[in-house]
């Protein structure tokens, strides 16, 4: 289980922001195909939903993958395969907030069964900027005796220090952190902004996730190594996520 602690400030990631770890090449050759055989079409909808604040959110759902193919996330049973609903909750709209009003969620699914990471990052926006959320689970045939589960979550910078703006847009963006094993196996990740120091722990490491949208398509990966499987793993994170539900302030 992922517990975060409070933010520790990490200055020194800076310049380790602007470098991209991900072969370009290996990621149009991911990216090229849909999964399933299926490509993109957004689905004309008048639905709507309502945030626990009362806020109406249009909804817009993407055929990117056919629904008997969503992920089984524990906190997603896929009862009645209702993705808004799901989104709801992803996004935080069904629990009350005096914080600032989410403009626009996209959440992304990767059902395949080969990859790292399996199942849901929500790019949630506000007034702020852009941050990602995420419900995932690990690929069983690749984890080892010492993982116990994977969360990433944190604002979306750009290489110049600045928060992604418009998630509707393509962008690259990365999440640094700071990671620290309580336990085998049960990591205290903190997400870290640019102008932060570095934690002066010395059981702690420091990482990068890189988040880029071309399209429809969300690539993630990682810089030196990911709390996920744990830094001796030798399991590369690497995946595409597909949107398949976006709500829209009205």
């Amino acid at each position: 289980m992922m517990i975060t602690k409070q933010a520790v400030l990490l200055s020194a990631l800076v310049v380790a922001l602007g470098a991209c770890s991900s072969s370009k090449g290996d990621e149009e050759n991911q990216a090229a195909d849909r999964p399933n055989g299926t490509t993109a079409e957004v689905t004309p909808s008048r639905e709507a939903i309502k945030s626990a604040e009362g806020r109406v959110y249009n909804v817009e759902r993407v055929s990117s993958i056919k629904p008997e193919n969503l992920p089984m996330n524990s906190d997603f049973k896929m009862a009645d395969k209702n993705l808004a609903e799901y989104a709801q909750t992803l996004c935080m709209l069904d629990v009350g907030s005096k914080g600032t009003p989410v403009d626009r969620c996209d959440v992304y699914a990767q059902s395949e069964k080969d990859g790292t990471l399996i199942g849901y990052l929500a790019v949630v926006q506000d007034k702020p900027g852009a941050r990602l959320e995420s419900a995932l689970q690990l690929n069983e045939k690749k984890v080892g005796s010492g993982s116990t589960g994977c969360g990433i979550s944190g604002d979306l910078y750009t290489s110049d220090a600045t928060r992604v703006a418009d998630a509707s847009k393509d962008f690259e963006s990365q999440i640094a952190y700071s990671a620290w094993e309580k336990e085998p196996g049960n990591w205290l990740v903190a997400p870290a902004g640019p102008n932060d120091q570095v934690d002066d722990d010395p059981n702690s490491q420091i990482g990068v996730w890189y988040v880029k949208r071309s399209g429809d398509k969300l690539h993630v990966n990682q810089e030196r190594w990911n709390y996920c499987y744990g830094p001796k793993s030798d399991v590369y994170v690497d995946d595409v996520f597909y949107r398949v539900v976006t709500l829209t302030r009205a």
